[in-house]
């Protein structure tokens, strides 16, 4: 589904009832919700305003009233003389940005019981008011609390009681909050997933009761994003009920912890870690400790024995089942070995400022299963190391490569590779001949996006659109084409041809882009 159309608590035209009715306007309104759930937002609001018949059928849908979201005035003051101009009652989802609120008035009640999400973004109100407001909103599946409070005790005299949070929100699923406490934890009795928001408020003491957040929610609760301490672990560690499927570590965290969490959470099949920089060794204990890893991104650094020498990810033989991987290699390790090491479960690899990658291609030529190759800011003996194992892996559809630089430019690529649909190149070491051939082996490319390459011209173009018929979405960036390009899109550019962008690219006039706009889509000019 699209997201949900913005519509404003502000006033807007009035739909008025229709003095006839021809026989279409006389289906049943099961018969017009059926026809009206083919629209996207945009076109839902214009007709819920077309008449009365219409607006009625779209407010008591919820499957259609979903598809809009109650945007309010920034920076405006709620208190109890507040009240919305024009209020769509029938919206399920409501956001609230910069605004300072006192109280909500017999307005909110009506509003709140349907909402399925409701969005707090750079909000100032007390605690006991934001209980209130959830109260009203029993329905909330989705919310999202980046707010900020007075002090406990302060001007507004407030303090943390458990009789502001005597109710529950039974069908919330996903919070995320720039705060975390006992009481909010208690009101979310079936959460599945909670994200930490980075706090504004130096103060409040925003996580410092997050062990008791977690404590409350932990018979359902299956994912976290959050900063982990120390004190959180320990904790963790004493929560018999928490079985946790996804952590997302968001701070710098010393190694160990990552460790430890995952010696009592063994269920985990999501790890993100990016920020507490890791060890091979850690990476091994991690696979041992949960041996149904489905997913890792981590940042590795070399131990002493490896630093300026070969590293090897022999941390990859202990998560037999994972999909997914994304690393970020530190500086100083001037070579990874992948060796003899196989993952066929492996769907989505990327590599992150490697210096040299050794025997790669062996390694995703083991990876049966492999749907997508991303690298950024790599070095490779030479491009045989990736595109002689896209020749070899049969159910590679996306290549995503950007800063690559290779020791040897040799063509590499002796046959067709048909199952290939989406291409990627900025700024890598790849000749213009190289590039041709590549057009040319590979006929199935769907979607190709070309940026910061001198080797990109004209001639590379005009290859392009002779020698890809599948091709639907090209972009060029800053690359030296001129408007020699743009006529052989025009005259040349295939049926399946429908979105172009020519981006910063110096030598293609603005007539040209105008050109380039009556033929294609363009995403956006030059």
């Amino acid at each position: 589904m699209d997201s949900p159309c913005a519509v404003s608590a502000q006033p807007e035209s009035v739909p008025t009832e229709p003095t006839q009715w021809d026989h279409q306007a006389s289906l049943p309104p099961e018969v017009w919700e059926l026809i009206f759930l083919n629209l996207d937002a945009a076109t839902l609001a214009r007709v819920r305003l077309t008449c009365v018949r219409w607006r009625d059928i779209v407010d008591l849908s919820s499957g259609l009233a979903e598809r809009f979201e109650l945007t309010f005035p920034k920076n405006i003051w709620m208190d109890g003389r507040y009240e919305p101009e024009n209020l769509f009652r029938a919206a399920r989802n409501a956001q609230l940005e910069d605004c300072t609120i006192v109280t909500v008035d017999h307005w909110w009640p009506a509003l709140a019981r349907r909402l399925v999400r409701l969005e707090l973004v750079n909000c100032t109100l007390p605690f006991p008011v934001l209980m209130g407001m959830l109260r009203e909103a029993p329905n909330l599946r989705q919310l999202h609390l980046d707010v900020n409070m007075p002090g406990e005790g302060g001007d507004l005299g407030w303090s943390f009681d458990d009789t502001l949070t005597d109710f529950v929100l039974p069908r919330l699923g996903q919070l995320k909050a720039s705060f975390a406490n006992r009481q909010l934890g208690r009101i979310c009795p079936n959460l599945k997933l909670f994200g930490q928001l980075e706090p504004d408020n130096a103060l409040f003491d925003d996580f410092g009761d997050m062990d008791q957040f977690v404590a409350e929610t932990q018979g359902s609760l299956l994912g976290l994003v959050f900063a982990l301490t120390p004190k959180l672990v320990e904790a963790m560690r004493r929560m018999d009920r928490l079985r946790l499927h996804r952590v997302q570590i968001q701070n710098q965290c010393e190694p160990w912890l990552v460790v430890q969490l995952t010696q009592f959470q063994r269920d985990l099949v999501e790890i993100e870690a990016t920020e507490a920089v890791l060890t091979r060794e850690d990476l091994c204990q991690i696979g041992r400790n949960v041996p149904n890893l489905m997913s890792l991104s981590v940042t590795v650094r070399p131990t002493e024995e490896e630093e300026d020498g070969v590293g090897s990810p022999s941390y990859l033989h202990f998560m037999p089942s994972l999909e997914i991987l994304t690393v970020h290699h530190a500086e100083r390790l001037t070579r990874i070995d992948f060796g003899r090491l196989a993952n066929p479960r492996l769907r989505h690899i990327s590599l992150n400022d490697t210096r040299d990658c050794v025997r790669l291609k062996e390694y995703l030529g083991r990876c049966g299963a492999l749907q997508r190759l991303d690298m950024h800011a790599c070095r490779l003996d030479s491009w045989a190391e990736v595109f002689g194992a896209v020749q070899q892996a049969p159910a590679l559809l996306f290549l995503h490569l950007s800063c690559i630089r290779v020791e040897s430019g040799l063509d590499c690529l002796t046959e067709r590779v048909g199952q290939l649909q989406y291409l990627t190149l900025r700024a890598c070491d790849v000749s213009k001949g190289m590039l041709l051939h590549l057009i040319a082996v590979c006929p199935g490319l769907r979607q190709v996006q070309l940026g910061l390459m001198v080797t990109v011209d004209d001639a590379v173009v005009l290859a392009l659109c002779l020698g890809l018929p599948r091709l639907a979405l090209l972009i060029v960036f800053r690359c030296p084409v001129t408007d020699e390009s743009v006529g052989s899109l025009v005259r040349f550019g295939g049926d399946a041809l429908q979105h172009v962008a020519i981006v910063d690219c110096e030598r293609v006039t603005a007539g040209a882009i105008a050109k380039l706009g009556e033929r294609f889509r363009v995403l956006y000019g030059a």
